[in-house]
């Protein structure tokens, strides 16, 4: 008998209504967890079967707090608590007897008066709040000290000075919170990834963050990313996508780790020099930008495997980009290309989109690009193929329509 048919049993026998199969989450035949709507009664769970899950998300009633707080109060094996869609005055008290709670996410709740220590709850390393509101809670919460991990979307509030208490933080989220300024970056030394999407920053500079693996700063009103890159050591990944961005600083170079940079949706009208230099880049997009031209040196970006310039003004490129021997996916669609550099098949590509170019004909030895397995070339003006492409034996697509 599986768990769940016991758990089924068991409630029935004891005249209980058990919850459905969709809210019950089963791991190795043990119930790890339940997800309770408002029309779940708390004194309708069987507390016997559900006592040892590690993981409830509930949905609090102002009348029935103390049913939840009694509930919570046997649930001893809990690591993750969420609240979702919740309008009460404060959370059930009985949750700082939780003492192996490690998560807390409030998610599209409203507290007004959140008012708990929860300092007590010594193992809590990780608090998400999403689209919640918490009137006089966010100093309790800048006070955990403790914690590795924060997120905080579409909240209310606008002052997060305090976060510079929060030094333990490895992971820190604030988007969509019209944030204009971040005075309490630097206090925070052990950040490994930092995402401040959505905002109001205008400028970001004078950041020194030794453990910074992950920075994502897209959808805000940047116009001068002013970074001093070599204080950012160990910085794999920048997304800066959807600025005013121009030109970047000449420091970029100095990021040995940087894998991945995504600048899409800025107004730079080349291809900053400085990128050309990050030799260890494997992911570079710049899409809908103003390129027109890229220059002859993209090709030492030797160790790229995806590269996007989707709508920009590029008119021709490079015979040079045939030297990156390990591009898997290259995006150059919707721009002002008429013809194709031959040395392009000497690629190991697996996808190549040239869509919505003024190409006129395809490379005469395309079929040397024996690893292609999609091909994009429609709404084009080419007006004959040729015969090389029945080489292609992997190909799944070729798109060539509108032309």
């Amino acid at each position: 008998m599986d768990i769940y048919t016991k758990y089924f049993a068991e409630a029935r026998l004891l005249d209980i209504n058990p919850l459905p199969r969709n809210q019950v989450r089963i791991r190795n035949n043990k119930i790890t967890g339940i997800f309770m709507d408002k029309n779940d009664h708390p004194n309708n769970l069987l507390l016997s079967t559900l006592c040892n899950i590690s993981f409830l998300q509930i949905t609090l009633i102002s009348d029935n707090i103390e049913m939840y707080d009694k509930l919570l109060s046997k649930l001893q094996h809990l690591n993750h608590l969420s609240i979702c869609n919740s309008f009460v005055i404060n959370i059930p008290s009985s949750i700082l007897s939780l003492q192996n709670l490690v998560k807390i996410s409030l998610i599209n709740s409203y507290f007004s008066y959140l008012d708990l220590d929860f300092k007590k709850l010594q193992n809590l390393k990780a608090l998400n709040i999403i689209k919640s509101r918490l009137i006089k809670g966010y100093n309790q919460i800048f006070s955990l000290i403790q914690l590795e991990h924060l997120y905080i979307n579409r909240s209310d509030n606008r002052n997060f000075s305090k976060l510079k208490e929060l030094s333990n933080l490895r992971y820190l989220e604030i988007s969509n919170n019209s944030l204009k300024e971040i005075p309490f970056i630097n206090h925070l030394q052990n950040l490994e990834y930092l995402s401040l999407s959505n905002n109001h920053l205008t400028s970001f500079s004078s950041i020194k963050l030794p453990n910074l693996r992950v920075l994502n700063l897209k959808k805000n009103k940047i116009k001068e990313l002013d970074l001093q890159f070599n204080d950012l050591p160990k910085l794999e990944s920048l997304d800066i996508s959807d600025n005013s961005i121009t030109e970047l600083s000449d420091t970029i170079s100095s990021c040995k780790n940087l894998r991945k940079l995504k600048i899409n949706s800025n107004k730079l009208t080349q291809v900053p020099e400085t990128i050309i230099n990050n030799y260890n880049l494997e992911e570079l997009r710049l899409d809908r930008n103003q390129l027109s031209i890229l220059p002859e040196d993209i090709g030492n970006l030797s160790k790229l495997n995806k590269f996007t310039l989707k709508s920009n003004l590029l008119r021709q490129i490079p015979a040079t980009i045939g030297k990156l021997q390990q591009i898997k996916f290259l995006d150059l669609s919707n721009n002002l290309l008429t013809s194709l550099p031959d040395e392009i098949c000497n690629m190991r590509c697996k996808e190549l989109n040239f869509s919505n170019n003024q190409i006129e004909q395809l490379p005469v030895a395309i079929g040397q690009l024996n690893s292609l397995r999609r091909l994009k070339f429609n709404s084009n003006n080419i007006v004959s193929i040729p015969d090389s492409i029945g080489n292609l034996v992997q190909i799944g697509e070729i798109n060539l329509m509108d032309n």
